[in-house]
């Protein structure tokens, strides 16, 4: 074959010798190799997660009815800014409750803490607490975009896929009136116990929520634990045990763990 023919007309010289059928793989061979593919595995795709989780300096917070607020701190652990807001919501964790937290939203740099100061804008319960939920989110900072390309007119080499996960953190609010009397602890020695069926019943007959930090009947852990609201009963499932005995402990206003109080489970 003549070295000086073209590309072109060699392929053409080609052609005219193949029957139809062989025409159309010969394109599609030719055409494969003129214009190269880029395989899913040329491309790398780096995944970069960052959480905007905030750390609160207490699990619960008291709000003593008649005071001026209430105060804690919220510490940004992550190693970037981010924005803080927060909220109180109702005991349903989704209805904004008559509260105002300052500052409403603000900076917190790495490693950074900051003080927020709670205050109540309505009348509460006179007779018995009331729970609600603070919660403080982290807010991403805003970036114009989430996929970054080095040059827009050639195939990209490396992709750059940021994750930012927004963490909403709560802690119970739990506005307490001047009026009760006694401490939440000692209410708690007073809760009363009952089996139904294969449930177990507490009975709050007390103005606080009681908070479970352990409970176990006849040497046997109850696991899912639970709160038990002011003048009301909440049940658990009755483990596998012919004991009577029921010991529990509370989480105290300070977030501990107060002593073990000893029971028995009536019929």
């Amino acid at each position: 074959m003549n070295a000086d023919l073209s590309v072109v007309e060699m392929v053409f010289i080609i052609m005219k010798n193949f029957n139809v059928l062989t025409k159309v793989v010969f394109c599609l061979s030719f055409l494969s190799s003129a214009f190269p593919t880029y395989a899913a595995d040329d491309v790398k795709v780096t995944q970069n997660t960052s959480v905007f989780k905030l750390k609160l300096s207490a699990t619960r917070l008291i709000y003593e009815q008649g005071s001026d607020g209430a105060a804690i701190t919220v510490t940004n652990p992550q190693d970037w800014p981010m924005l803080v807001q927060s909220k109180v919501f109702e005991e349903d964790k989704v209805t904004a409750a008559p509260f105002i937290v300052t500052p409403p939203l603000f900076r917190l740099n790495p490693g950074q803490q900051n003080k927020m100061w709670v205050v109540q804008t309505a009348p509460a319960l006179q007779d018995r607490e009331k729970l609600h939920w603070l919660c403080a989110t982290g807010i991403t900072p805003k970036k114009s975009d989430v996929w970054a390309e080095k040059d827009k007119e050639k195939i990209a080499e490396n992709v750059n896929l940021n994750i930012q996960v927004n963490v909403h953190t709560c802690i119970k609010l739990i506005t307490r009136p001047s009026g009760i009397e006694g401490k939440m602890v000692n209410a708690s020695e007073k809760l009363s116990w009952k089996k139904q069926g294969d449930k177990i019943v507490a009975v709050n007959q007390s103005p606080f929520y009681i908070n479970l930090s352990s409970l176990q009947v006849g040497g046997s852990k109850i696991e899912k634990l639970d709160y038990i609201a002011p003048f009301s009963q909440h049940e658990f499932v009755m483990p596998k045990t012919s004991g009577q005995d029921i010991k529990w402990s509370v989480i105290t206003d300070e977030g501990g763990e107060s002593r073990l109080f000893i029971s028995h489970l009536q019929s």
